[in-house]
């Protein structure tokens, strides 16, 4: 379950993390409501994250071998949204003058430009599902090899409906329900800093 808010444009076609060319309309709310109202969902998940997060208990040893591959997930991250940001931004002047034609003449915008912009979200779209499974994959090895079978036994029980209607992990290994876990919990761009704090809990705790 998602509780972002997305704009509908491009970037709500994108899998990882919000590009920094998304946004929500100018005119349709009140600035200061809407970023209220966007800090409310963005706790929400927060607490849903949580509650995934916290029965898994996790050693400060084995922070110690996740965050690492933590950092190195972000920066891969970093890596894919701004080559988006570069092949969008190519588009750039094309968009707006087509745009401004459309509006101030009624021309409608060349074929080509529209074929163009259809081609670019598909392979961005493709881009980041492969960047997602892969950095996933990264982050299973990692976690395969720390966890001990009560960690992974959390991990392979969660309600896979409740975060994504479309999953089907019926009689699908438990390598394929953890990997599942690691792309809509462990990768989703708020558990960062949520497991900071857990790791930081741990340390005190003497976990």
């Amino acid at each position: 379950m998602s509780f972002s808010r997305v704009a509908i444009t491009i970037a709500a076609m994108f899998v990882i993390g919000a590009s920094a060319s998304a946004g929500t309309s100018p005119k349709l709310q009140d600035p200061e409501v809407a970023a209220r109202s966007q800090k409310v969902q963005e706790n929400m998940r927060r607490i849903d994250l949580l509650m995934q997060l916290m029965p898994l208990i996790i050693r400060k040893d084995q922070f110690d071998k996740i965050l690492p591959v933590y950092a190195k997930i972000k920066s891969e991250q970093r890596k894919v949204l701004e080559d988006e940001d570069k092949q969008l931004l190519a588009l750039e002047a094309e968009v707006n003058e087509s745009l401004k034609k459309a509006r101030e003449t009624g021309v409608f915008p060349k074929k080509d430009l529209v074929k163009k912009c259809i081609l670019l979200v598909r392979a961005l779209g493709i881009r980041r599902i492969m960047a997602r499974g892969e950095l996933s994959e990264m982050l299973y090895k990692t976690i395969d090899e720390c966890f001990d079978a009560g960690q992974k036994k959390v991990m392979t029980s969660i309600d896979w409906k409740e975060f994504d209607p479309s999953a089907d992990l019926a009689g699908k290994s438990d390598a394929d329900k953890m990997k599942f876990f690691i792309r809509v919990i462990f990768l989703d761009p708020l558990a960062y800093d949520i497991l900071l704090d857990l790791d930081k809990k741990a340390r005190a705790s003497g976990l």
